[in-house]
């Protein structure tokens, strides 16, 4: 089994155990509930889901990344922009680093600053940079998504992984074009919600339950999509043949 096909299984688990946690352990546990509770399970619910994808895209951008540097002869067959990116990420992040942190972590950081060097200026692909690589300013919506591949040179993510029949089935449209169209503007529509509840949690509105376990499959789907595209960019049989 591939790594991204482990990454699924392990995201897969968390949208179980957050399905749990929505649905209940009876039928009738939300009615026990006051309408301000069911409002802030709701919200608590959606912000844990937009957290648990993120940090699934993340690990599969790292995946992608560090099995594309396993493959590769050199920085050249990396997109240009992409040394650039990860030094003015690594600046950035270091920057808003409280200094004492730093001190706490001193060897910690002065490896991963040293990998930072040996990745941006002498083209070392052995230095692990991937969580540099995956690392979103925004929340990760389709064009998050879209950007983060597309610097290790992964284009057309987003159409890649909308290819399982479940995924067809649950949008309920026929042609490919529709779907993928389809599926960015629900996933922007749900990091919309997302960010109108995280900034106005008093505003006396949430998902349901039935709303929320819709988000659920479609981020499983698409997830599951992804795992997929991912493993045909680089075929289990290539991997072998570069380990042996």
């Amino acid at each position: 089994m591939s790594e991204f096909s482990l990454n699924f299984d392990e995201f897969s688990s968390e949208l179980d155990a957050l399905s749990e946690v929505v649905v209940g352990p009876t039928e009738g546990a939300s009615s026990t509930l006051s309408p301000r509770a069911r409002i802030s399970a709701g919200n608590a619910a959606t912000l844990m889901l937009a957290a648990i994808y993120e940090e699934y895209v993340r690990q599969q951008v790292m995946s992608a990344f560090k099995e594309k540097c396993s493959r590769v002869n050199g920085h050249s067959e990396f997109p240009k922009a992409l040394a650039g990116k990860v030094w003015k990420k690594a600046l950035d992040a270091m920057a808003r680093t409280q200094f004492s942190r730093v001190e706490e972590r001193a060897r910690e950081m002065e490896e991963s600053i040293q990998n930072i060097l040996n990745f941006t200026l002498r083209k070392d692909l052995a230095s692990d940079v991937s969580k540099t690589v995956a690392h979103n300013v925004n929340n990760m919506r389709p064009q998050q998504m879209v950007e983060l591949f597309k610097d290790i040179g992964i284009a057309e993510i987003i159409g890649k992984s909308c290819n399982d029949p479940k995924l067809k089935a649950l949008i309920g449209v026929p042609k490919k074009a529709e779907l993928i169209s389809n599926v960015t503007l629900r996933l922007d529509a749900f990091f919309q919600r997302r960010n109108d509840m995280a900034h106005a949690l008093q505003a006396g509105r949430s998902s349901g339950p039935v709303e929320i376990l819709q988000d659920i499959q479609l981020f499983r789907l698409f997830g599951k999509g992804l795992a997929s595209a991912l493993d045909t960019e680089f075929p289990e049989l290539e991997r072998e043949g570069l380990e042996a």
